[in-house]
């Protein structure tokens, strides 16, 4: 086979690819596939450039224009990639201790800076192990297992984060029936900065859509006079002149899950008051604070809710180390997935070192953090 068809053949397969990620995530974008799918995409894009560069090479470098934008993509793909990691270190590092020092310390206050913390001890222990272990192959065995599990974390929480930016980012607002507006606590009874936050988003939206019936979703905890539902509609009614109306208080629900539930139940009883109502599904935007929206999604396709989401707006050294503690919920909530895929690479490492023992062949070294 002559080197253009394989070339040609190679450039269709990326296409396939881009096309392939676009159809996934134009079908459903609320699961983590969506962020590897754009992953694809990515990967399509840059070797079809890549294929493109090789077999116009000479046409290319006879171009002064063309070089020059060359050079300056190359640039700047070294300063993504050389750069962008330690600069979102430092970033998460200091909106650690923002929070810290400004809401005080607690585990969860602690979470992104005891994350940067705990990459740096490791990072030190690898370090000193292996200046003291280099030869010994036990060590490069852990060593290599522990980064390879290390950076399927690191693949599932840079998929997390794509999805995420994928299911906050819309280029145009679709038409919304019923906003749902998701609780997040009182003090003394009354509406937070980060529930009143969420309330205005949830009123904007609703007015873009021409006036969609409002949902507004929380129950009455422990130490909660009202329940959140009866007070959020307090605050819509009176700081943002909506009117009772337009409001539907769920006052039972004390999780994301319950929420959803509850509110999906009285969604399906108002709709189908409506004339024309059974002709189609009521169409329906999920507000909640912007670090939040992604897990809220989840849930929401588990149980069978098609809608989409809608991000407050948070100050953004809370919502770097909240977001932090939703990337760990979800692990929590998909717990099965990763322990059924750990446990094939443990399985999988144990037989590679096993036979790689017994053969008497070097293991190669994949440490990262030497």
């Amino acid at each position: 086979m002559s080197e253009d068809k394989v070339v040609l053949i190679a450039f269709v397969i990326f296409q396939l690819m881009i096309l392939g990620g676009i159809i996934s995530i134009l079908i459903e974008r609320r699961t983590i596939f969506a962020g590897i799918s754009f992953g694809f995409i990515l990967l399509g894009i840059g070797n079809s450039a890549f294929l493109a560069s090789v077999y116009y090479q000479q046409e290319l470098f006879n171009s002064p224009s063309m070089m020059v934008i060359i050079i300056v993509l190359a640039i700047i793909a070294v300063v993504l990639f050389g750069l962008f990691p330690i600069v979102a270190y430092f970033f998460v590092l200091i909106n650690g201790i923002r929070v810290i020092r400004r809401e005080g310390l607690s585990l969860s206050h602690a979470l992104a800076a005891g994350a940067c913390v705990g990459l740096l001890v490791l990072w030190l222990i690898s370090s000193i192990m292996s200046a003291f272990f280099s030869h010994a192959p036990a060590w490069n065995y852990l060593s290599g297992y522990v980064n390879i599990v290390l950076s399927y974390f690191a693949v599932i929480a840079g998929a997390y984060l794509i999805t995420h930016l994928i299911n906050t980012i819309h280029i145009r607002q679709p038409h919304a029936d019923y906003v749902v507006v998701l609780g997040a606590g009182l003090i003394n009874d009354a509406v937070t900065p980060l529930l009143a936050s969420r309330i205005r988003k949830g009123v904007e939206i609703a007015e873009k859509s021409g006036g969609a019936t409002i949902v507004m979703s929380g129950g009455q905890g422990p130490d909660e006079g009202i329940p959140e539902g009866k007070a959020m509609a307090n605050y819509a009614m009176k700081k943002l002149n909506v009117p009772r109306s337009s409001l539907i208080i769920e006052d039972r629900s004390e999780t994301t899950e319950q929420n959803l539930l509850y509110s999906k139940e009285l969604i399906t009883k108002d709709w189908a008051t409506y004339e024309g109502a059974v002709s189609r599904t009521p169409h329906v935007a999920l507000v909640t604070s912007s670090y939040h929206i992604l897990r809220a999604l989840m849930l929401a396709r588990q149980q069978h809710i098609k809608c989409v989401g809608y991000g407050s707006p948070t100050k953004m050294y809370f919502a770097v180390n909240a977001f932090i503690r939703e990337y760990i919920a979800y692990l929590v909530m998909t717990k099965k997935v990763h322990i059924a895929v750990l446990s094939i690479i443990t399985f999988l490492a144990v037989v590679f070192i096993t036979l790689a023992t017994y053969s008497g062949r070097a293991i190669p070294d994949t440490r990262l953090f030497v």
